[in-house]
C-alpha cells in the first residue's frame, strides 16, 4: 500500500500591482487556481495540490482594512468577496472582450465605468413620477399575475 507523502511547494505569487483604497494600498498578486493535478511520468500515488490564494477578500475585512465602507450592505452576505482588478488588467480585459462574440464587455464599457452614472438630483420628483419598487413592478413583466398564479404562490409559501 502506498503511503502519502506531503511536501510544501515553495511558491511566491508574482506581484501585479496595487490598488489605492481609502485606508491602505491593496497589493495584488498573480495566483494559481485551486486544484489537484498529476504530471506525465509521476509515480503512482503522486498528486500535486494547488491552492487558490487570492486576491479575494471577505467584505467585512475589506471594510475594516481598506475603508471600503460603501460595501457595508454586503457585509453579512454569505460568501461575498471583493475581487480587485488593477486598472491596466481591466483595460486589457475590455480590449480582449471587444472580440468575443456578443461583446459581454468592451472598451466602451470600460471607459463608461470611469464616469459616475448616479443621479444626484431628485429627478423623479422633478418629473412628477412616483417611483415603484422592482418587487411591485417586475412580476407584471415576467408573466400574467392571474388569480390561479397567486393561489399557487400562497400554497407554496404555506408549504402545500
Amino acid at each position: 500500500m502506498l503511503r502519502p507523502e506531503v511536501q510544501e511547494l515553495r511558491w511566491r505569487d508574482p506581484p501585479l500591482g496595487e490598488v489605492a483604497t481609502p485606508k491602505a494600498k491593496l497589493r495584488l498578486t498573480l495566483s494559481v487556481g485551486s486544484g489537484l493535478a498529476r504530471r506525465p511520468g509521476d509515480r503512482p500515488g503522486v498528486v500535486w495540490g494547488l491552492g487558490d490564494r487570492g486576491p479575494n477578500i471577505k467584505v467585512a475585512m475589506a471594510i475594516k482594512l481598506y475603508g471600503l465602507d460603501h460595501l457595508s450592505p454586503l457585509k453579512n452576505v454569505t460568501g461575498a468577496k471583493v475581487l480587485p482588478l488593477p486598472d491596466a488588467i481591466a483595460r486589457v480585459q475590455a480590449f480582449v472582450m471587444d472580440f468575443v462574440p456578443g461583446r459581454p464587455f468592451s472598451t466602451d464599457n470600460y471607459r463608461s465605468l470611469a464616469v459616475d452614472n448616479v443621479c444626484r438630483e431628485p429627478g423623479f420628483q422633478r418629473l412628477g413620477i412616483q417611483p415603484s419598487s422592482m418587487r411591485a413592478v417586475v412580476p407584471g413583466y415576467l408573466g400574467p399575475d392571474t388569480t390561479s398564479a397567486r393561489y399557487r404562490r400562497f400554497r407554496s409559501s404555506a408549504g402545500r
